[in-house]
């Protein structure tokens, strides 16, 4: 079982800890805090514990980037025709074809109402002098007023996994997802870096919002 503790209230993080800290339950803790101040906050409650950062959300508040493209290189919404482009990227990057062709064509269907627990998906293709390298796709959602996304995610193949193009991407599907009314969030950590890349949004401006530590069994 999963038990996730979202407070900046120690005393109360600490009592949960002791409550759910056992085998049954997967702990995790949201934060604002950088994971040295966690632990030490902990010990001073008598709590000797293994903590790990998990991951961590930044959003952007900024304006629109203004974006330039490399040499051969462009980035563009995806239409309904594109499909088996999509597939043949899903084949060269070993991810799930079936899911993601479902996902792809529900997207167009006007008649399917996005909902809170499911969102609106989004999808952008990446191209080499015209030919698709790859695609990202995100989760747009609606909750409680606020428009926000469910993380970037972007697939290319291993030659074309480079920081500049996972940047371009971050930069395009943010100014959609502004256009859209949004709040563009990005999650990075606990990621694999191949649907990520290895830099730093806060280099364009994204700031960290919270951290998520994982709280692992009591520490010799």
């Amino acid at each position: 079982m999963f038990c996730r503790i979202i407070s900046d209230d120690y005393d109360y993080i600490a009592e949960c800890v002791k409550i759910f800290g056992d085998d049954r339950f997967s702990l995790q803790i949201y934060v604002a805090d950088n994971i040295d101040k966690v632990t030490s906050e902990l010990v001073a409650r008598g709590i000797s514990r293994s903590v790990e950062h998990y991951l961590c959300r930044k959003v952007y508040t900024g304006e629109p980037f203004s974006i330039d493209m490399p040499d051969g290189i462009r980035i563009r919404e995806l239409d309904k025709e594109d499909v088996e482009d999509v597939c043949r990227i899903c084949g060269q990057t070993g991810i799930n074809k079936s899911r993601f062709k479902s996902l792809f064509l529900e997207s167009f269907d006007e008649k399917k109402e996005s909902s809170d627990k499911y969102g609106r998906w989004l999808f952008n293709g990446i191209y080499h002098n015209d030919e698709m390298i790859g695609f990202d796709t995100d989760a747009f959602f609606s909750v409680r007023g606020f428009s926000v996304n469910n993380g970037i995610q972007t697939f290319l193949p291993v030659k074309y996994r480079k920081d500049e193009i996972f940047m371009l991407s971050l930069k395009f599907m943010t100014n959609r997802i502004l256009e859209l009314g949004g709040i563009p969030t990005y999650v990075s950590g606990a990621i694999k870096s191949d649907v990520k890349g290895e830099f730093d949004p806060k280099d364009i401006g994204f700031r960290n919002i919270w951290n998520v530590y994982e709280i692992f069994k009591a520490t010799d």
